[in-house]
C-alpha cells in the first residue's frame, strides 16, 4: 500500500482517499487502516460506512463532530465520494480544511478509475492523504496468504506463499479464490504444496467449473462430460471435483440471496471476497439457475459423495453418472 508521509499522531484529524482498480484490494487496505486507527472493536458509535449516492455530507460531518462514547477515536468511510453533488463536495471539503481534532478519521473509498474520480480528487484540499492501494509489500501479502489458509485449517510455508503473492499483486480477489479452491482440493491434507497452487494458477480449473455448470444448466450432457474430463485431467480426484462444484454452487446461492436482498455491488464484492470481473460472471451464472435447482444439485452432489466414500464402484464412473443426471 503506497501512501505519502508517515501516519499522523492520533490527536490529529486526517482524511484519506483510497484509489485503485482492484475493489477487493481497496477493501483490504481499508481494513488495515481501520485496525491501525480505531482498533479491532469498531461499533456504531465509532465507525460508520456511507454511500455517497444515498447520503449527504451533513450527516457524515455530524457523525464525525460527535464524540464517541466507546473510545477516543472514530472513523467514517465514504464509498464512491465522486458521486457527491457539487454542494456536498463543497461541504465535505470545508470540513476537511477545518475538522474536529481528537482522533477523527474520514476515509473515502473511490470507485473505479475515471475522469469523475480524478476531478473529485483535484477538488479536495492538499491535506488529504491519497493512498494508491497497489500492494507492494511482500511481507504483508505473505502474512495475508498464511492467515487465509489458516482459516481453512491449512498450513503453508512462507516460501510457497510467493506463488500466490505474485498473483495477489494483480488481483487479490483472484488470489483468495485460488486459496479457497486449493484448500478444497487438498481435502483433509493440512499442508499445502507448491504443485497444489500451480495447478489452480496455471490451469483453467475455475473456468472449467463455470463451464461445467453452464453445460449442466443448458442440459447438454455430452458437453458437460467433455468439460468434466478436462477437469479430471488436471489430477483432481472425483471427491475433489465434487468439493469444487459444491463450493461453486454455494457461492451461486449466496449471490442469488444478495441479489434478492438488494445488496450493493460493493458489498457483494466484499462479502464474496472477489473482484468485479468474477462477480459479474457469478451474477450471470446465478441468474441462469433457480434456487430450487441449485439446492437440488447440491443434494445430488452430497449423495454421490457418500456413494464414492462408501461403495466399491469406480469413483469417476459415479461422478460421470451424476453429471449426466444433472445435465439430462
Amino acid at each position: 500500500m503506497r501512501h505519502t508521509g508517515n501516519p499522523p499522531p492520533q490527536k490529529h484529524a486526517i482524511t484519506y482517499l483510497l484509489t485503485g482498480e482492484d475493489e477487493f484490494r481497496k477493501r483490504f487496505c481499508l481494513d488495515k487502516l481501520k485496525k491501525r486507527l480505531i482498533g479491532e472493536n469498531a461499533d456504531a458509535f465509532n465507525y460508520n460506512l456511507y454511500y455517497a449516492r444515498d447520503i449527504s455530507a451533513a450527516v457524515i460531518i455530524d457523525f464525525l463532530q460527535t464524540f464517541s462514547i466507546t473510545g477516543p477515536c472514530r472513523m467514517a468511510v465514504l464509498v464512491e465520494p465522486e458521486a457527491f453533488s457539487e454542494e456536498n463536495r463543497r461541504h465535505i471539503a470545508a470540513y476537511i480544511k477545518n475538522p474536529r481534532l481528537g482522533g477523527v478519521f474520514l476515509v473515502m473509498l473511490g470507485g473505479r478509475p475515471s475522469v469523475k474520480l480524478q476531478n473529485f480528487s483535484r477538488s479536495l484540499p492538499v491535506s488529504v492523504e491519497r493512498i494508491d492501494t497497489t500492494i507492494d509489500d511482500e511481507g504483508d501479502i505473505s502474512d495475508w496468504v498464511i492467515k487465509e489458509f489458516g482459516k481453512n485449517g491449512k498450513r503453508i510455508g512462507r516460501e510457497t506463499t510467493a506463488l500466490i503473492s505474485e498473483a495477489a499483486k494483480q488481483d487479490m480477489g483472484r488470489a483468495l479464490s485460488c486459496i479457497e479452491q486449493v484448500s478444497a482440493y487438498a481435502g483433509i491434507r493440512q499442508d499445502i504444496r507448491g504443485d497444489d497452487i500451480a495447478l489452480f494458477l496455471d490451469a483453467p480449473v475455475e473456468s472449467s467449473t463455470f463451464a461445467l455448470l453452464d453445460a449442466i444448466n443448458a442440459k447438454t450432457p455430452d458437453k458437460a462430460l467433455i468439460v468434466l474430463n478436462d477437469l479430471l485431467r488436471t489430477n483432481l480426484s472425483a471427491i475433489q471435483a465434487i468439493g469444487l462444484l459444491t463450493w461453486h454452487i454455494i457461492r451461486l446461492l449466496r449471490v442469488k440471496r444478495m441479489l434478492s436482498s438488494g445488496v450493493s455491488t460493493q458489498d457483494m464484492m466484499a462479502g464474496l471476497k472477489t473482484g468485479s470481473y468474477r462477480l459479474n460472471k457469478l451474477i450471470t451464472q446465478a441468474k441462469g439457475f433457480s434456487t430450487v435447482r441449485l439446492k437440488k444439485d447440491l443434494m445430488a452432489l452430497s449423495e454421490t459423495d457418500i456413494w464414492i466414500k462408501s461403495s466399491n464402484i469406480n469413483d469417476n464412473y459415479l461422478l460421470e453418472a451424476l453429471i449426466v443426471k444433472l445435465a439430462g
